[in-house]
């Protein structure tokens, strides 16, 4: 069957699975379609009437029909979230008083600033949030 994937940037592109392809499998060929620089599989994200599809459910299990419109966006990179919790536990063993104050300071400043969000002030949303605001706006 026909997909149509859109981007948050705004371009869409045309692939092909069957029904009984796993979201993972889907990835895939996203990856293998768009270059694995630009949609890498292990970090991109689908989603399909405002839901994230789940790597190990089938298309046919989330109601994915022919011709219907997927949206795609990057998550983190699973390999930098590790890397930088070894880097954060580096330093931490080396030099232990220097490095508990940073992530104090910067943990303090997070929630004021989460806190008074405002669906007018979309750029002050945490980074999932806005993220999903955006999606809400292409498809609107």
């Amino acid at each position: 069957m026909k997909l149509n994937v859109k981007t948050l940037k705004g371009t869409s592109f045309e692939i092909e699975a069957t029904p009984e392809s796993s979201v993972g499998e889907v990835k895939r060929i996203i990856e293998s379609a768009q270059g694995q620089n630009v949609y890498p599989a292990d970090q991109l994200m689908i989603i399909y009437q405002g839901k994230i599809l789940k790597d190990d459910t089938t298309l046919e299990a989330n109601k994915v029909a022919e011709n219907s419109f997927l949206v795609i966006m990057l998550s983190k990179p699973k390999a930098s979230s590790s890397g930088a919790s070894t880097a954060s536990k580096a330093p931490a063993s080396q030099s232990q008083p220097a490095t508990p104050p940073a992530p104090v300071a910067s943990a303090a400043r997070s929630p004021p600033s989460q806190a008074p969000v405002a669906a007018s002030e979309p750029w002050r949303l945490p980074v999932r949030s806005l993220q999903l605001f955006l999606i809400l706006q292409l498809l609107q």
